[in-house]
């Protein structure tokens, strides 16, 4: 049993989206073995934002990525998810 860090940019589907609460809703939807350690908000370009969180995922699952994509993917006003850095721990 290993763990992976990995950082997710997750894109709101409108620039007037609710960062906030988008960031609020991470926890609730993250599986079992996926710690969120820490979550920002970046400006992107022309008034547009992403939220960048940074995982620590326990990878005795196999599946544990997708069930981490898919519950981002599940986020009200959430358009697009990137894993954009992964390393071993």
């Amino acid at each position: 049993m290993g763990q992976i860090a990995s950082v997710y940019d997750i894109m709101p589907d409108d620039s007037g989206a609710d960062l906030h609460a988008i960031i609020e809703n991470i926890p609730n939807v993250i599986p079992v073995g996926v710690e969120l350690k820490e979550v920002k908000i970046q400006p992107v370009a022309f008034g547009i934002k992403k939220i960048v969180a940074f995982f620590v995922i326990d990878d005795s699952d196999d599946n544990v990525g997708s069930k981490l994509e898919k519950g981002l993917r599940s986020i009200d006003s959430v358009s697009e998810i990137e894993c954009t850095d992964s390393t071993v721990l």
